[in-house]
């Protein structure tokens, strides 16, 4: 959670459903929810996921929209990575040698309240529905993004959040993308008042 000075915050949590091609085993983890996690956030022993606060990217992009001072590119791609080392806020792109961003449109999340104070990114990664993701990827990094990437060098747009290595992400997804395998990878983000 980022508290602009106990004023706004931004709660995420990132699901993540990965299904064997081959043998249809699923595994599934979910970053940024449940009691524990929640009090190791609240001893600082835990972060959620980085919201990226540097330059011209997450934190000051959302600043300008809501001010009207500058009018920012949409947060419309989910990103998966091989990344391993921790993200921080003032990452500028994913850390892995393989990325990908698949184009999503963002919808507000199903509530038991009619605020629309909830966003959600989803999409499942396959070979079928993004023919470029081929061989084995360790996928261990997630990210919302405002431009396409696919590739080793990402450089393209801003991220919003970021979450990569065993720490943050937590034990990687063999994805055999020729084998079928498929990720589904669901990011929310709230709205709500700072503590």
């Amino acid at each position: 959670m980022v508290n602009l000075k106990d004023g706004l915050g931004m709660i995420d949590t990132i699901e993540i459903i990965h299904t064997n091609g081959k043998t249809g085993k699923v595994t599934k983890h979910t970053y940024g929810t449940g009691f524990w996690f929640k009090l190791a956030v609240k001893l600082h022993l835990k972060k959620h996921a980085v919201i990226i606060n540097y330059g011209t990217g997450g934190i000051k992009d959302v600043m300008s929209w809501i001010s009207g001072l500058a009018s920012p590119t949409a947060y419309t791609y989910l990103g998966i990575g091989t990344g391993t080392s921790a993200a921080t806020s003032t990452d500028t792109e994913m850390t892995g040698t393989s990325t990908y961003r698949a184009n999503v449109v963002p919808t507000y999340a199903s509530t038991s309240d009619s605020y629309d104070d909830e966003i959600q990114w989803t999409h499942t990664f396959s070979h079928a529905n993004d023919s470029y993701l081929t061989g084995t990827w360790a996928v261990n990094e997630v990210c919302i993004g405002n431009a396409a990437n696919a590739g080793d060098a990402e450089t393209a747009g801003h991220m919003l959040v970021h979450i990569a290595g065993s720490g943050q992400y937590g034990a990687a997804d063999n994805c055999i993308w020729g084998n079928g395998d498929t990720l589904q990878i669901t990011v929310t983000l709230k709205g709500e008042q700072g503590s």
